[in-house]
């Protein structure tokens, strides 16, 4: 993970995360990029486990390539329930917007109810159920 957050062109690159600090600790990240360049920024993750598995990688499409799309979304337990996670999120549907991007989509497996309760409230809705490594989320997405 380290050496992909380092490197320019990827998901999960510095580029398209953002980090949450308290009191110089990171506690929480949220990784977003538009969806039509997630072919080109799984290229080196999927090199990367062709070069180690010596076959070619299956990715699943994980978001409509005309939605700012949120990877993750993820904050340190120990921080849970004091508004990091919707704090981060907001700023990135705040980028997404700044950069006029019209809509901002995420996923969310079909048992999280605490979550997909977050994404609601800050105006997600459904609109479809995706399939990614054999589970099911559900499809989300914000106009903005």
């Amino acid at each position: 993970m380290e050496r992909f957050f380092s490197q320019e062109l990827n998901r999960l690159s510095y580029h398209n995360c953002l980090v949450k600090i308290v009191d110089n600790v990171p506690i929480g990240i949220i990784v977003a990029y538009h969806g039509k360049n997630s072919l080109d920024l799984d290229e080196p993750i999927r090199a990367h486990v062709r070069k180690i598995t010596g076959k070619e990688p299956v990715l699943d499409p994980e978001a409509d390539a005309t939605d700012f799309y949120v990877d993750t979304l993820s904050v340190n337990p120990k921080f849970g329930g004091q508004g990091f996670g919707t704090e981060l999120l907001q700023s990135a549907i705040d980028y997404a917007n700044a950069q006029g991007y019209p809509t901002v989509s995420l996923n969310v497996e079909e048992t999280n109810v605490k979550a997909r309760k977050l994404y609601e409230r800050l105006g997600f809705s459904y609109k479809k159920t995706i399939t990614i490594n054999d589970h099911e989320y559900h499809y989300l997405v914000k106009q903005i």
